[in-house]
């Protein structure tokens, strides 16, 4: 059976003022105070059938007659797919006999197990965005749009026109459909559906990398490889503490921001470019830290920083401030935020902060965490003063292994092979197309999860936490703190994790710097980016700077990759032609 569940809710909020500064003036705003949600219908899919209710009553009535004829039980299951399984959940909890659940955060679960057998699982974890979008790659039905006015107080008696009841049949018609799609991809190939869009990515670099650290013995047969494991494990992060600096502190994601200029005017004229598969491309075409990081205690001078490593460590900066309209360090990056237990007006009257909607222009004292590429960032964005370098951890670099680019590559022909093929035949987007990209994408993901050390927690209709499995039982090593070494756990043959996570730090790195130099080179005229892309005004006076970064990009390419990866990490126009009106707020 092939189902989907849906509810539509009226949502009654109150408003409370609250004063705020805008460009140094006061003003007063309405902000929620509070919100209540009414379920006034819901609609569910089987197959070609589909059910619609106005109250719980019914819905649980319903459940428990498809119990009976699908015959669930412990072993016998019915997967039925929601669009935000997180906001339903918060309906039907009550409801329910749950026994068991796997939620990524308090109240986000993705999968919802009941007693009698039937699951509730969230389908856009898997395909990432809207309902519109999942239709839009991977089914015939479309998402209808404005026909239910969300703002029309409503009940389960409120009648509801034939175009009304149309759009919520729509929508699960939508995700019965995506089932299909579904079975016929993983159950049917004899996979099992992941949870998650870097589900089916992670378990080939897993395969990959067995293979990559076993060695063939005189039998033919594969035998882990006792050098090559110590080796690869050796650069884990190998306390705990290094781990939360790297993924906390180091990290930082893309660069989403406005030039201050530039920000709430309307402009005319606005165009820019964007990177065909960023991060892919940084992790073809960049190196990254690839021996054990050492801390090197001499280092405590920027004229003392290592050339040609890869290195990271703490900086605190003394009156530092930006050189461009450009503000790119993130607020939440500071210790000065953790001091300041994020208060922003805290951080300004005790550090002279002057903040740029979240990013900073300037400030007395800043302490931060930098990767040497950050810090080649901050050289031509910020000056100051004076600054003490602490901490410093160096890595010699190289490129990524065999085992995680080999799968990134042929992701990125099967997308490109599928993109051509549409474009011959007049199209756009295709459901193969959709998860060639997914799939190409995810590859970052994967370099970037974080380990969870704690347990999500649902009892008695009580979400919390628990203490879950340590840093060492989550990497299936055991550290020796005598010789500051790494072993395997007993019993285990192979490392859980494949990638390592200052992979992921560097990719953002790599794509940031990328980013921000071709910001620097292009100036002021720059009024937005957005990870991957920067809009600018009087495009022609800078197409050169693109032309030419463009160039020098396929021609390593070509020399390294191969004539299919010719356009791999180059900008490409976002428009035809020019915005007749642009305006940014900010971010976002």
């Amino acid at each position: 059976y092939h189902c989907g569940f849906d509810t539509e809710f009226y949502t009654k909020t109150t408003l409370k003022s609250k004063r705020i500064r805008i460009h140094g003036k006061r003003d007063t705003i309405k902000v929620v105070d509070t919100a209540f949600a009414y379920m006034y219908v819901w609609q569910m899919a089987i197959n070609d059938q589909v059910i619609i209710g106005r109250t719980w009553a019914e819905f649980l009535d319903t459940i428990e007659h498809i119990r009976t004829i699908c015959n669930t039980n412990s072993t016998r299951k019915l997967r039925i797919w929601v669009a935000n399984l997180g906001c339903e959940f918060q309906f039907i909890r009550k409801y329910l006999k749950i026994k068991k659940l796997f939620a990524r955060s308090t109240r986000e679960p993705i999968i919802v197990e009941l007693e009698n057998g039937i699951i509730f699982q969230d389908c856009l974890a898997i395909s990432g965005g809207s309902l519109a979008q999942l239709a839009k790659d991977y089914t015939p039905t479309q998402k209808l749009k404005g026909d239910l006015d969300y703002t029309v107080p409503r009940n389960s008696k409120t009648p509801l026109t034939p175009e009304e009841i149309g759009y919520c049949v729509n929508d699960v018609v939508i995700l019965a459909e995506y089932d299909t799609y579904l079975h016929a991809t993983y159950t049917e190939q004899g996979h099992e559906i992941p949870m998650t869009q870097t589900g089916i990515d992670r378990k080939a670099v897993q395969k990959r990398f067995k293979e990559a650290v076993s060695y063939t013995g005189a039998d033919g047969k594969q035998y882990p490889d006792s050098r090559k494991i110590f080796n690869h494990i050796q650069c884990y992060p190998h306390t705990p503490k290094e781990y939360n600096i790297l993924t906390q502190y180091v990290y930082r994601g893309g660069y989403t921001h406005s030039n201050i200029i530039h920000t709430g005017i309307v402009l005319h004229g606005v165009n820019g470019w964007d990177y065909t598969s960023d991060y892919p491309a940084v992790m073809l075409q960049c190196q990254y830290p690839m021996t054990p990081f050492i801390e090197d205690k001499t280092i405590n001078r920027i004229d003392k920083l290592p050339k040609g490593k890869a290195w990271y460590a703490m900086f605190m900066f003394q009156n530092i401030k930006s050189t461009t309209a450009h503000s790119i360090e993130s607020v939440s990056k500071t210790a000065e935020y953790k001091f300041c237990n994020g208060s922003q007006s805290k951080m300004r009257n005790d550090y002279g902060y002057i903040i740029d909607n979240g990013r900073i222009d300037s400030a007395k004292q800043m302490t931060v965490w930098l990767t040497d590429l950050d810090f080649e960032v901050y050289k031509k964005f910020y000056k100051w003063d004076a600054v003490q370098v602490i901490g410093v951890r160096v890595s010699d670099y190289g490129m990524l292994p065999n085992y995680l680019t080999d799968p990134i590559k042929n992701a990125y022909k099967e997308k490109n092979q599928i993109k051509i093929y549409l474009k011959s035949i007049g199209e756009d987007n295709s459901p193969a197309y959709a998860i060639s990209k997914a799939k190409l994408n995810g590859f970052y993901g994967l370099c970037v999860q974080k380990l969870v050390m704690e347990e999500i927690t649902y009892i008695n209709d009580h979400w919390g936490s628990a203490p879950g499995d340590g840093y060492y039982d989550l990497i299936g090593c055991e550290y020796n703190e005598q010789y500051n070494t790494l072993k395997l756990k007993k019993g285990r043959k192979f490392p859980k994790l494949p990638l390592l996570p200052q992979w992921g730090v560097w990719v953002c790195a790599h794509a940031r710097k990328r980013l921000l130099d071709m910001v620097y080179a292009i100036g002021s005229d720059v009024v937005y980016c957005d990870t991957d892309s920067l809009y600018c005004l009087n495009v022609c006076n800078h197409q050169s700077k693109i032309d030419a970064y463009n160039k020098a990009v396929k021609d390593w390419n070509l020399k390294n990759l191969g004539p299919e990866f010719a356009e791999l990490g180059t900008f490409d126009k976002l428009n035809k032609t020019d915005y007749t009106e642009f305006k940014t707020l900010g971010a976002k």
